[in-house]
């Protein structure tokens, strides 16, 4: 009897433990991404960041990861104008130089999660070297924030 209730107890833990991992997937998602949607993701927070405060400028570093879906050479970053999406333009793209999707398309990576927050009332580009850090201002324009910066 003893052996059985002790079965009983080992399969029910290694059911909620199961249960707990497989809970934490979908927050885990929001840590192995690629890198515009880490990018995206940031300046997402810092829009909200900004939106709950007096200041009407706020600029944040953003340092490139190469792990996972990064990038450790040279690279660039566009934001596009984003206010006729999504019938066009809109995205955050990450360019990494020497992949076959930078070469084919221009791009490596893009996202729009950072719309959610933000708008790009004019194209923004910039191209960094290998493990620079990215500077991007955002502002307060009535009541919207907009990117208005990076460098």
């Amino acid at each position: 009897m003893m052996d059985r209730r002790f079965a009983v107890h080992v399969l029910r833990s290694a059911g909620l433990g199961v249960a707990f991992i497989l809970s934490l997937l979908p927050t885990g998602c929001m840590f192995v991404t690629d890198a515009a949607t880490r990018l995206g993701k940031e300046v997402v927070a810092q829009a909200v960041a900004l939106q709950g405060t007096p200041v009407l400028e706020r600029s944040f570093e953003h340092a490139p990861r190469s792990w996972p879906e990064g990038y450790s050479g040279d690279y660039t970053v566009t934001f596009q104008e984003s206010l006729r999406h999504p019938t066009s333009g809109g995205s955050l793209l990450i360019g990494c130089e020497g992949s076959p999707n930078f070469r084919d398309r221009g791009y490596t990576y893009g996202t729009t999660c950072h719309l959610s927050a933000v708008r790009v009332s004019k194209a923004l580009r910039v191209e960094k070297p290998a493990g620079a850090v990215l500077r991007v201002t955002l502002r307060k324009e009535g009541r919207f924030i907009e990117v208005v910066g990076i460098e």
